[in-house]
């Protein structure tokens, strides 16, 4: 979104599997036992939400919603890139009614990062009634269904801080470490993803 508009966002269709699973997180951990199974299928979901806030990515395609108060002047930048594709429009007018925008009067860029939303040639955003949360875009985002669709450099990222967090589990419980490794190398990680190299 621009810096101006503020939103709200909402996951309404999680991802159906995660970019790496229980067997590869045990792999890097060096774990062969099921002891630990539960907690290591949590951290995965974490790791992938921490990497997800940090990039402001989906990383497997899931559905999103975002709510906003009013329409940008021209180019609506979504959050969540990389955006798949727009399911709808739906914003209040101004005599309160709950309206469906034609997908005739916007265009949807999927190759930029971050994915944008424009009104058509000739066509301007419609007026919305004075309210919180009078428009909610659903739209599809993530690299893609499969795991293998996730760039290498944010699965490493999330396997480095499952792996962190197994080795110090009992620091972590004890709320006495930072979760972060040492020089970065998770954030350097991301970085690669989300200056444009993926």
């Amino acid at each position: 979104m621009t810096t101006a508009l503020r939103y709200a966002l909402e996951v309404s269709s999680a991802p159906a599997v995660e970019p790496i699973d229980l067997a590869e997180a045990k792999t890097y951990c060096k774990v062969d036992v099921e002891d630990d199974d539960d907690l290591l299928d949590a951290w995965i979901v974490e790791a992938r939400e921490q990497c997800e806030a940090v990039l402001d990515q989906a990383l497997i395609t899931q559905t999103v919603k975002v709510y906003l108060d009013e329409f940008p002047a021209w180019e609506l930048y979504v959050p969540r890139s990389p955006l798949q594709s727009v399911t709808s429009i739906v914003y209040v007018a101004t005599d309160g009614t709950s309206t469906t925008l034609s997908s005739s009067l916007y265009r949807v860029d999927a190759k930029s990062r971050p994915g944008r939303i424009t009104p058509a040639y000739g066509e301007v955003w419609p007026t919305v009634r004075d309210q919180t949360n009078a428009i909610t875009i659903t739209y599809v985002a993530g690299y893609g269904a499969a795991a293998s669709s996730v760039p290498a450099a944010i699965k490493q990222a999330m396997r480095l801080s499952i792996g962190t967090w197994y080795r110090h589990r009992d620091e972590i419980e004890q709320g006495q470490m930072a979760l972060r490794l040492p020089g970065g190398v998770v954030d350097s990680l991301l970085m690669l993803a989300w200056d444009g190299r993926y």
